[in-house]
């Protein structure tokens, strides 16, 4: 099933293009800048989006604060990309608030990169808790495990009810670390809460590649757990459904497998 995720960090972070859109879309003060990010999200609907993805975490750490709507009204206002570096950040961090609340009342879920970027440590997944808390009905889907913080990660699916933990990528960082991380999600995160691979690929044939590869990986991890009697193959089988198949079609609300 292809699914179709829609990037809007262009309107928030001039790594990801916040100069070029605000040249493309001269003259708008905050309102008018929010007009614009609001409509595209939702012509993005219209024009059948399943859902937003946020790579911010390859241009500056996940610790997402909760400002408010007049701090980054002014701070736009006062032109944006020459204020300070915390300026910027607490722009960025009201635009990927606003970016969570469209998500929410959309009803479609948000996919953020984590682990593994130039900023290791500021890619830590964990530094999301406070995000997390003030977005409690937001579907997230946490990309690459997190890695090298899959176990937190994990941890973080298995406290935050709205937390999914994705392995997508993750077996092209290390196959190792995707076997342990595997082993460790299925001992500490809730069954229906685990995708096992994402196909995070600009072209089909890569993504086929990569998922050949995912499921070999997993059988490879299930087969041990079952000869080393953690569970029987009659639950391995149902959990290879589970976290190769029936959590994706549950968590993207497909009508069909």
């Amino acid at each position: 099933k292809l699914l179709n995720v829609i990037r809007l960090d262009r309107f928030i972070h001039e790594g990801r293009g916040l100069r070029m859109a605000l040249d493309d879309h001269p003259g708008r003060d905050f309102e008018g800048w929010m007009e614009l990010f609001e409509g595209l999200f939702r012509q993005s609907l219209e024009d059948g989006a399943n859902g937003f993805k946020c790579g911010l975490a390859y241009n500056r750490p996940l610790d997402f604060s909760c400002p408010p709507r007049d701090d980054a009204a002014r701070i736009y206002n006062r032109g944006v990309l020459s204020v300070s570096f915390e300026e910027k950040k607490t722009f960025q961090d009201y635009m990927m608030n606003r970016l969570a609340e469209l998500c929410v009342e959309a009803d479609v879920p948000l996919q953020i990169h984590a682990g593994m970027t130039e900023d290791i440590a500021g890619a830590n997944p964990t530094l999301m808790t406070e995000f997390l808390h003030k977005h409690s009905e937001l579907r997230l889907d946490l990309f690459h495990g997190g890695y090298p913080w899959s176990v937190q990660a994990g941890l973080m699916t298995h406290i935050h009810p709205n937390v999914f933990i994705d392995g997508c990528w993750l077996h092209h960082i290390s196959y190792q670390g995707f076997r342990e991380a595997l082993i460790s999600w299925i001992e500490n995160v809730p069954m229906n809460k685990i995708f096992a691979w994402g196909g995070d690929h600009t072209i089909l044939e890569q993504s086929y590649g990569s998922l050949v590869v995912a499921r070999e990986l997993v059988a490879d991890v299930l087969a041990g757990l079952v000869e080393s009697d953690y569970f029987d193959e009659e639950l391995a089988l149902e959990v290879a459904r589970r976290i190769l198949h029936d959590n994706g079609v549950e968590f993207w609300r497909l009508e069909d497998g």
